[in-house]
């Protein structure tokens, strides 16, 4: 592909191609979504985990409190009433505070301990050195100072003992520990999250920039294609394996191409060669035209000026353009008026026919009409001539009837759409029999022609190509049908 896309602006090939801003094309659009679904994926992921991830830490902590103020209490019922009970009690928790209680993935901090009984009475209250609290003044509070209320950074853990009846309570151990460990674990699967995310979103931005240039890709290709075709390229094809519908695009894109192609050959082949009503015909329905090559009935014509060699020695260059641009372009509106096809110009004569590329009815009679009126406008064109003190000339006309083989013909270079065979040839040969102001057609044309044929039958001639003598009438006019 010759466009490429660039960070700051696509450049597609075509010289026809407008430049796109790289912010304003699909393949950025398709990148920025592919992006944020990727980036609310992991966010919502990220959020998710983060929730899951503090909710099992605090079930954990809460689990191991459970099992640790459960411990405490048997502990103490059973140390506290000893004699010295309350110095064993200070040396278990002194091991205790000593470092972070383990817990296998969590680590706890016990910050303090406070062993209440019934409705406030402090039977045993222990602050960890660690994290001792502080008043305004600087002085050291003790643990029945805060204790069941949030503190900065620590929270508090509560544990009923019910008397018998169930409803009194008995004594309540309150621990008071540190979230840095629980905070830690968040900040930590935070962090992992990040990473990946970072990841993720490279991982997210490699693959929304494969899906962008994929889909963005073929439209390029195909923007290309269609600059081409703008140019007049119409033979560039798009090659694609795809079945969605870019597939589909490029599919209809190479059938418009081709149907393109077509109207432009016949456009460009007939244009010059047969009349408008004739082009627009075969343009609406270019199905019914074979380029390829077929066998057509046809009606052929060869006009040609009778001495116009010799006379054009002794003319100016200019001179002989002049009259023959004059000459040929009367000649031609009148076959065009006749629905008749141009097929060359020979030297100083002409070629035309009737009933191809498309088929005519009266096809015969048609050519023999353009015949008689291009005669008559000789008339008036020598007369012209000869007032504007210039050449005058006289032309014969030789017509015949019958199949040859109509196609396109030439090179890759060069195509046009004639007819050939026999037949031609003998309207040729016809044309070299003619008079001065002499209509000849063959006997073909005449039984073509039927009744309405205002025409004189000649002895039988020998042309060339030919082993009997054949049939030809002089034509002086059509009677009317």
């Amino acid at each position: 592909m010759k466009g490429d896309v660039k960070l700051g602006v696509i450049e597609p090939a075509g010289r026809n191609m407008k430049r796109i801003p790289f912010i304003h094309s699909i393949a950025f659009r398709l990148m920025i979504i592919t992006m944020a679904l990727v980036i609310v994926i992991l966010a919502a992921s990220t959020i998710m985990t983060s929730i899951r991830q503090r909710q099992e830490t605090e079930n954990e902590v809460r689990d191991r409190l459970t099992y640790l103020s459960d411990l405490f209490t048997q502990a103490f019922e059973i140390i506290a009433p000893r004699p010295a009970g309350k110095e064993t009690i200070d040396y278990w928790l002194d091991k205790v505070f000593t470092g972070s209680l383990s817990t296998g993935r969590y680590n706890i901090d016990i910050a303090y301990v406070i062993y209440v009984y019934g409705r406030g009475q402090v039977l045993y209250e222990y602050p960890n050195r660690r994290f001792l609290q502080h008043d305004t003044a600087g002085n050291v509070l003790m643990p029945h100072d805060y204790y069941g209320r949030e503190l900065p950074g620590i929270k508090y853990w509560e544990h009923r003992i019910m008397e018998p009846d169930g409803v009194t309570v008995r004594y309540k151990l309150v621990m008071g520990y540190t979230t840095r460990f629980e905070n830690q674990e968040l900040y930590n699967t935070i962090i992992f999250q990040s990473i990946l995310a970072v990841l993720f979103i490279l991982i997210g931005f490699l693959f929304a920039w494969a899906i962008a240039h994929r889909w963005s890709r073929p439209i390029m290709e195909l923007t290309e294609a269609m600059a081409r075709v703008e140019d007049g390229d119409y033979g560039h094809k798009l090659e694609t394996k795809r079945r969605d519908e870019i597939g589909l695009i490029t599919e209809t894109f190479n059938k418009m191409s081709d149907g393109l192609k077509e109207r432009e050959f016949i456009r460009t082949t007939f244009k010059r060669f047969v009349t408008k009503t004739v082009a627009e015909q075969i343009l609406k329905h270019p199905e019914e035209l074979s380029l390829m090559g077929k066998n057509a009935h046809v009606t052929i014509m060869f006009a040609d000026i009778r001495g116009f060699t010799p006379m054009s020695e002794t003319m100016e260059p200019e001179e002989v353009v002049d009259l023959l641009n004059n000459y040929f372009g009367r000649m031609v509106d009148i076959i065009f008026r006749y629905e008749g096809a141009l097929d060359k110009f020979l030297g100083d004569g002409l070629m035309a026919f009737w009933n191809a590329p498309l088929e005519q009815e009266d096809s015969a009679l048609k050519a023999c009409q353009a015949a008689i009126e291009m005669q008559k406008e000789m008339v008036k064109f020598n007369r012209e001539q000869a007032e504007a003190g210039k050449r005058t000339i006289a032309i014969g006309i030789g017509i015949n009837t019958g199949e040859v083989v109509a196609g396109s013909i030439g090179s890759e270079q060069k195509m046009e759409y004639t007819v050939v065979g026999d037949n031609v040839n003998l309207a040729n040969r016809i044309v070299t029999q003619s008079e001065k102001g002499q209509i000849l057609i063959s006997e073909s044309t005449f039984l073509a022609i039927g009744k309405r044929a205002n025409a004189t039958p000649l002895a039988p001639i020998m042309v060339k190509g030919k082993s009997q003598p054949i049939k030809v009438y002089i034509l002086h006019d059509i009677e009317p049908g």
